[in-house]
Order: C-alpha cells, then structure tokens, then sequence
C-alpha cells in the first residue's frame, strides 16, 4: 500500500479530491494536451481491484453516453492502477 501516489510524467497532480481505503482520486492537468482529468490511483492491488479497474475501462470506453465519464487511459505502475478520464467540471 503507498500513502503517496506515484510520480506520472504526463500529468500534473493538482488537488486531491477524494480518498478511502482502496483509493485516492486527484483533478490533475494533463501536460500533453492541456486538458484538465481526474486520476484514480488504487492504494494496493488485489484480483478483484484489478477486474474492476480493467471492467470500467473496457466498458466506459466503448460508451458515448452524457453523464458516463470518458476515460483515457489505464496505467499498471508496478504495485498500482492509475485510470485517467476527462475531468467533465
């Protein structure tokens, strides 16, 4: 379990706006395109944490849908997830 996040090159972490056990959730500003997203990072990985991480992803990308949050990417950072969507506020 970490209690930091990891250092993403791309991204720029601004402001966390939620934490629990399983998860802490930054707004962050992607350096690339110059949008703003939101990054949810996994404090530590287990089988379930990983299908619903991969789940979401698989699903949500395929969707359109107003109110569904686009992601954009899934990353596997060693002992941690970071899934990354558009911050839509």
């Amino acid at each position: 379990m970490f209690h930091q996040p990891p250092h993403l090159t791309e991204y720029q972490l601004q402001e966390l706006i939620y934490s629990s056990d399983r998860t802490l959730v930054y707004r962050g500003h992607d350096r690339l395109y110059s949008q703003s997203v939101i990054i949810k990072f996994a404090k530590f990985i287990s089988d379930e944490i990983i299908a619903d991480y991969y789940d979401y992803y698989q699903i949500a990308s395929k969707l359109n849908v107003s109110g569904i949050v686009q992601p954009l990417q899934l990353y596997n950072y060693g002992d941690t997830l970071a899934f990354v969507m558009v911050d839509e506020n």
